[in-house]
């Protein structure tokens, strides 16, 4: 088990009934492996997400610095 199984296990097992029939037990699963197109599969969309994050964080940023444009501007415009 790693460190977060183990921190889980301290906090539920004291709650729950040691060695009875409501006692905590760790979920296990079977280890499972990644083929190795499905790793590039992986890795592909991935990169493709923090592209996507970084596109959209450069929006906003430019969208932060822009001026705005309010009700007054516009009848600036029409206001001869």
């Amino acid at each position: 088990m790693g460190p977060m199984a183990d921190e889980y296990v301290a906090k539920i097992a004291p709650k729950s009934k040691i060695g009875g029939p409501g006692a905590f037990k760790m979920p296990m699963k079977k280890p499972t492996h990644m083929e190795y197109y499905e790793e590039d599969n992986l890795a592909e969309a991935l990169k493709e997400m923090i592209e996507i994050v970084k596109d959209i964080e450069i929006r906003k940023n430019k969208l932060a610095l822009k001026a705005d444009f309010n009700m007054h501007d516009l009848f600036n415009i029409f206001d001869t």
